[in-house]
């Protein structure tokens, strides 16, 4: 049975692989990548940011617009540290700063 499956992360490793066998294998595949890149395969390539929310639900919606679903979603990209240190440091000031500076 054919499914609509959406992929984070397959520019390259285990995410372009899986996503070239599923697609091989007669599975509709959506593959998301940062930087522009040939599409590996047969996969249809959407750009998403994991730091872009917008960029993320664009992703996402395309998706849905035209397959109407998504049978299996597979979190493959990856963030680095720094990215993850980042977004800690964010959160900490939008939860302490922001409130405090507004009151």
């Amino acid at each position: 049975m054919k499914k609509v499956v959406l992929i984070s992360g397959v520019s390259s490793g285990f995410g372009k692989q899986i996503a070239n066998l599923l697609s091989e294998n007669g599975h509709i595949v959506y593959g998301t990548v940062r930087k522009d890149i040939l599409s590996p395969g047969n996969v249809n390539v959407l750009k998403m940011d994991l730091m872009d929310h917008v960029s993320i639900k664009r992703a996402v919606d395309t998706v849905l617009e035209k397959e109407g679903k998504i049978d299996v979603l597979i979190n493959n990209a990856g963030m680095h540290t720094v990215v993850l240190l980042r977004m800690l440091l964010l959160n900490i000031l939008n939860f302490r700063w922001i409130p405090t500076y507004l009151e």
